[in-house]
């Protein structure tokens, strides 16, 4: 998964805010415009940082002013990302919760078809 991948080996977090909001690449392969946020935090140094998120989403929503969660390198703050929404994991969680419980439930009533 694209959105869990980038972050390993990202050591910071901080919580940024949104500056600006670009069109760009889609990550999610949804139709539509896809917005790329321009984010400013301070890192762990004091270092004031901008960045422009590599990807963009058409589910991104947040405004200008509005502040997101970053991942960064504590060597290298320019290394930030920001994780964007994606309506697809949120199901995933929950088709995956409502699996394990109905499977613990079926074993412990020892009806297995």
């Amino acid at each position: 998964m694209y959105q869990y991948s980038v972050f390993i080996g990202l050591d910071g977090r901080a919580t940024g805010t949104v500056v600006a909001t670009h069109v760009g690449m889609v990550h999610d392969r949804s139709v539509g415009t896809s917005m790329v946020p321009e984010v400013t935090f301070t890192a762990s140094n004091g270092r004031t940082v901008t960045f422009i998120n590599p990807v963009g989403s058409t589910r991104f929503r947040k405004g200008v002013g509005e502040t997101v969660q970053v991942y960064y390198s504590t060597r290298n703050p320019e290394s930030a990302r920001t994780p964007l929404e994606s309506a697809g994991e949120i199901w995933f969680v929950i088709f995956g919760a409502m699996f394990v419980w109905f499977g613990v439930k079926v074993k412990k009533q020892g009806e297995w078809w």
